[in-house]
């Protein structure tokens, strides 16, 4: 079973220990501002909905940035109130460079859509139809009216066709994004148990002997709360730069189970879960999107007495056989985290 090359244990503490040093001669996936579209024009840019809005926590705003090495792109919505905040990252997947949007929210829920990239400069993406009215469909559209408007425009189809039920429209701002509501400390222990303790640090992997000796480099991860602590969101590189990713980590507001994304530079993602144990260890299992021979990553973390973590895995291969996976060794560390330089795609 061709897995135990790819994924070097648990990496990021049982988060998604997806792939390993890449080979020589391999290149990282193609991104390309074109791929992105539009939307590569809101990078660096922060945004408020109109002023004349006239309920405070409708006024959002939102910004836009590059990740992982420009492979992504993050929105970051809050509401005027702090109530209502989200994260959207935006990645290309596929060999036409289809874009993807995952989005968490601070009530812990989750969409995957897909983003259609059109020539004539706007986007749009699937939204919620109303069914109440006999809508059957419907979709966002997004646009940038002029280098200071941003409009997005909600269609519902009914019966007699589509319809346009909403518009909004944001203004470009150099004002501070608001602060999102902040979750109360004991709301986060039930939610995060052991893994609450992780936020605000930053730690050195270690690879296991047998990893160290087919060339497998550390591995740098850190911990953030984001969304004002209700998501946890977990971010590692290879210490070499080949390699990152991010994890977002929630309660899931449908099933209140302890639930995760997570999206690399390698242009694959994996989503799963945790279980807390009564000891302060916890098990992941997560199912892996686009990187071949490799379905599952089954994985143990533990924090330990002497102040180190470690983790395990082990992975589902596509011949129905759980293979032997990695071990790392987590120490506290301040180095800076590397700077990522993507250069492996898994095979």
């Amino acid at each position: 079973m061709r897995v135990a090359r790819w994924l070097p244990g648990a990496i990021a503490l049982t988060l998604a220990a997806c792939t390993g040093a890449p080979e020589a001669g391999e290149t990282a996936p193609a991104v390309t501002v074109e791929g992105f579209g539009a939307l590569a024009g809101l990078t660096g840019t922060r945004w408020r909905v109109d002023a004349g809005t006239p309920a405070p926590d409708r006024r959002e705003m939102s910004e836009w940035s590059y990740d992982l090495a420009d492979h992504v792109i993050v929105e970051k919505t809050v509401s005027g109130d702090g109530q209502h905040a989200a994260l959207a990252y935006y990645r290309m997947i596929g060999p036409y460079q289809k874009v993807e949007r995952i989005r968490v929210s601070s009530d812990g829920c989750r969409s995957e859509a897909p983003v259609n990239v059109m020539s004539d400069g706007s986007w749009s993406a699937p939204a919620s139809p109303d069914t109440r009215k006999g809508a059957s469909e419907a979709r966002t559209t997004g646009r940038i009216a002029d280098a200071r408007t941003l409009v997005f425009e909600t269609e519902q189809k009914l019966p007699d066709g589509w319809r346009a039920t909403r518009r909004k429209e944001l203004v470009r701002t150099d004002d501070p994004m608001p602060a999102a509501a902040p979750e109360p400390p004991e709301v986060q222990w039930a939610a995060f148990g052991p893994l609450a303790r992780l936020a605000g640090t930053r730690w050195y992997g270690d690879p296991g002997e047998e990893d160290m000796a087919k060339g497998q480099p550390a591995d740098i991860s850190e911990w953030q709360w984001e969304l004002g602590g209700a998501i946890l969101v977990n971010r590692h590189v290879l210490e070499n730069g080949s390699y990152g990713g991010i994890t977002l980590i929630r309660p899931d507001c449908r099933t209140g189970a302890l639930s995760y994304d997570y999206i690399t530079s390698a242009g694959f993602v994996t989503s799963g879960t945790f279980e807390l144990k009564e000891d302060g260890s916890w098990v992941s299992e997560e199912d892996v999107h686009g990187i071949v021979h490799i379905l599952k990553v089954r994985s143990t973390g533990r924090l330990r007495d002497d102040g180190t973590m470690t983790s395990e895995s082990k992975f589902l291969g596509d011949d129905g056989e759980w293979g032997a996976g990695h071990v790392f060794t987590y120490s506290r560390t301040d180095m800076p985290m590397p700077v990522l330089v993507p250069a492996g795609v898994p095979q």
